[in-house]
């Protein structure tokens, strides 16, 4: 429970942090807020609630979380064509999603496939950033000094490791 305690108050901070700094950040940041505020209210749903509906919990979580993440990158990638992809792939994801939530795996167990699926299309998201920081380069501010460029370094982490 202390782990879980520093968990959240990081969350926390983090949420504290950007209402602090908004003024200053791009817009497409704002982003960071909801989900910010997403992760703090289904993890301690998941605490307040009783075991059998954290399954529940991740069965709906999954989709806000790929839908904020989604809108995130189709304000950063420039190509009109992968912002309208995205935007399919939104749709897609939260049909795709429920269908296999209600009817293969059921509402009340793991949320495998829609953890695979997310997990696979964030990593195509980062990669598809990364690229085109490549090929086009920021060029009032070092490649380095750019902060999405960090996040997206840390989200091909995180959704790559078993442990998301």
């Amino acid at each position: 429970m202390v782990w879980f305690s520093i968990y959240v108050l990081i969350i926390i901070a983090c949420l504290a942090a950007y209402l602090l700094n908004k003024q200053y950040l791009p817009v497409y940041y704002q982003y960071f807020q909801y989900l910010f505020f997403v992760i703090l209210l289904f993890e301690l749903g998941g605490v307040l609630l009783p075991p059998e509906a954290n399954h529940l919990l991740d069965h709906l979580y999954q989709p806000i979380e790929f839908t904020v993440l989604s809108l995130i990158y189709r304000h950063v990638i420039s190509s009109a064509r992968l912002k309208v992809i995205i935007t399919y792939l939104i749709i897609t994801f939260w049909a795709v999603s429920l269908y296999y939530s209600i009817s293969i795996e059921g509402i009340f167990s793991q949320n495998t496939f829609s953890f695979i699926l997310e997990s696979v299309i964030i990593i195509l998201y980062a990669f598809g950033y990364i690229y085109q920081l490549y090929t086009e380069p920021p060029k009032e501010e070092s490649l380095l000094l750019n902060s999405f460029f960090w996040i997206i370094d840390s989200d091909g982490c995180a959704y790559s490791s078993p442990c998301h």
